[in-house]
């Protein structure tokens, strides 16, 4: 399972509401298609097989870098 922390909620809250502000419709759209990369990623998390030359703890790492205009992205 793929815990959400308080700070992931609040930037997806972030994200939906500017989208909102064009368009409601493609704001849900977006938290929505968010929220199911992670039942994705949860389900990716028991694919495959343990192999026994690497440790048992597996570490997966993914940002989100959102930005209203592409130079604000480089500066995260």
């Amino acid at each position: 399972m793929v815990k959400w922390t308080t700070h992931a909620k609040s930037q997806v809250r972030h994200i939906h509401d500017y989208i909102a502000q064009d368009s409601p419709l493609y704001a849900r759209r977006v938290s929505e298609a968010l929220v199911k990369k992670t039942i994705v990623l949860d389900e990716l998390s028991r694919k495959g097989r343990k192999v026994p030359e690497l440790p048992v703890s597996r570490y997966f790492c993914d940002s989100l870098f959102w930005a209203s205009e592409p130079k604000q992205a480089a500066k995260t």
